[in-house]
Formats: structure tokens, C-alpha cells, sequence
């Protein structure tokens, strides 16, 4: 299950990756590397989703010119 997060992370679809480090956490709970991965999914996928307000944002004002 960490091995397909990691490869779902480095493939940019990080909702997926951190399902999968929730799978594996619920196998070995205690599992620190899970735990650290899933929080650099979280983190990727919320700069992600900021990324796409931001450029929607500059779009909106580039149509008010």
C-alpha cells in the first residue's frame, strides 16, 4: 500500500496516494513512514488546489482588462 501511495504521489494524484497510505495505516498503525508520506500527500494536494484558485483567480482579472 506505501508503495502505490508513493507512486500515486509522484504521479501528481495525491488524493489517491493518501487512500492508499490509509490502507496501510490501518494494517500497521504505528507505521512512521505512512504517516510521513501521507503528510506530504496532504500537503502537495492542498498547494495543488491553491495553485488552481490562484491561476482561476488571475484568469477572472485578466477578463476585467
Amino acid at each position: 500500500m506505501v508503495h502505490r501511495g508513493l507512486c500515486a504521489r509522484q504521479l501528481g494524484r495525491n488524493e489517491e496516494a493518501i487512500a492508499s497510505y490509509d490502507q496501510a495505516l490501518k494494517f500497521q498503525p504505528d507505521y512512521h513512514q505512512a504517516w510521513n508520506n501521507r503528510r506530504i500527500a496532504i500537503i502537495k494536494l492542498k498547494w495543488q488546489k491553491l495553485t488552481q484558485a490562484v491561476t482561476g483567480f488571475l484568469r477572472i482579472i485578466s477578463f476585467r482588462r
